[in-house]
Parts: C-alpha cells; structure tokens; sequence
C-alpha cells in the first residue's frame, strides 16, 4: 500500500521518471528542485520513501567542515514493467479473453 501511495504523488511520480531518465549520477535534493521544481522538504520526503523501498541509496562526503548527503539512484528495472501492467489493470479488457478487444499495441514505437 506504501508503494502505491508514493506513486499517486505526482511529484514522486515525476522524480522517479526523472531518475530512470538520469545516467547514474550522485545527486542532492537541489536536484529535484533545480530540474523539477520541487521545494527542499517534499524531495527530502521523497528521496527517504524511496530509499525505504532500496531505489535511493546514500553515502555521506565529507566538504571541509561539513558532511554533504549523496544519492544515488539505485534503479530495479521491473519497474517500468510495473507500469505497463498497472495501466492495464486500470484499463480492463472489454471481453472475457484478455487478447480479446484490444484496439492497441502493448508496446509502441517511438515515432520519429
């Protein structure tokens, strides 16, 4: 249930694209706001559920006199699967058989 409350934030939502978007890069919060306009408070929020659910991991760096928390993305690429699925699940078949009535590909090209 945690998952799926994280998820219905649509900032979360749009830290976790950004993120799978992102070459795997150490960041800071700064990040999130400078990128997606999110304010310090909700992208620490953020970044703690997604480190409870092991796609943060950080390491504490050490700038003269004070020590600086890094993130690092951590990415489980089930996810994007998950998304698929979830939509699909939002989205009910219109027959009994599932493959029955789909007007759409499960998966689309990139139009160029």
């Amino acid at each position: 249930m945690r998952l799926f409350t994280l998820l219905a934030d649509p900032d979360a939502l749009k830290t976790l694209f950004f993120l799978y978007t992102r070459n795997n890069q150490p960041f800071t919060p700064k990040l999130l706001e400078k990128h997606l306009g999110i304010v310090s408070d909700k992208a620490l929020k953020i970044l703690a559920e997604l480190r409870h659910f092991s796609l943060i991991k950080t390491s504490e760096i050490e700038f003269d006199d004070e020590v600086q928390i890094v993130y690092d993305f951590d990415p489980n690429f089930s996810f994007v699967p998950f998304l698929f699925f979830t939509e699909e699940l939002i989205k009910r078949p219109c027959s009994f058989y599932y493959y029955y009535g789909r007007e759409t590909p499960f998966i689309r090209q990139k139009q160029q």
